[in-house]
């Protein structure tokens, strides 16, 4: 990870040489050239796909950890493509298998993507949380949050609600309730906006 300060009042989270050594380690080629991280069917689940192998497994385990860090650190545009294959790697399959691969090779096309942070003329801190309803498998709805000076994400998550909700608005009553702790404990010493 290199941290560059290089241009007055912006900050920027180089991962380059992270994901040429994720693409490296890779034992499988990676061909496609996908421009985004998942398409609609990443919530799918293929209950007909067959059991990854042993060896399979501790790969698709393996790398979709090193993806979770890398989204932490320098590419949460990924995020949410991560948070989905974390959930499965105890239960990988094929299907999940083709959606690791999806990621990897939007990682290999999208390697230059820097992350960059930078206030905006509003001089303010933000964070902004939604919630889509029952998007996840049991009925389980899905929290997004981002707390930003106004260009790029300073902190970014995306978790799977632990509840189920009856509405979109106990969901995103739920989306809030998961995130407050870290809005008040940031609050508390500055002065943030939190927007819908």
């Amino acid at each position: 990870m290199i941290l560059a300060y290089s241009v007055d009042g912006v900050f920027k989270v180089d991962m380059r040489y992270y994901v040429d050594a994720m693409i490296k380690e890779f034992p499988y080629e990676l061909k496609s050239k996908f421009t985004r991280p998942w398409t609609e069917n990443i919530l799918k689940i293929e209950k007909s796909a067959k059991s990854l192998n042993d060896e399979c497994k501790k790969i698709f385990h393996t790398f979709v950890m090193k993806a979770m860090f890398l989204s932490k650190r320098g590419r949460p545009d990924v995020n949410n493509a991560i948070s989905i294959l974390s959930s499965r790697v105890k239960e990988s399959n094929e299907g999940y298998w083709k959606k690791l691969l999806h990621v990897k090779n939007f990682f290999k096309n999208t390697r230059d993507d820097i992350h960059t942070l930078e206030a905006d003329n509003s001089q303010e801190l933000k964070w902004y949380v939604d919630a889509a309803f029952a998007v996840r498998p049991a009925m389980k709805s899905h929290t997004g949050a981002v707390f930003t000076l106004g260009k790029g994400a300073i902190i970014s998550d995306s978790t799977k609600q632990k509840s189920n909700a009856r509405s979109s608005t106990e969901a995103e009553l739920n989306g809030d309730d998961d995130k407050i702790s870290k809005v008040q404990g940031q609050r508390s010493s500055l002065n943030i906006k939190v927007l819908r």
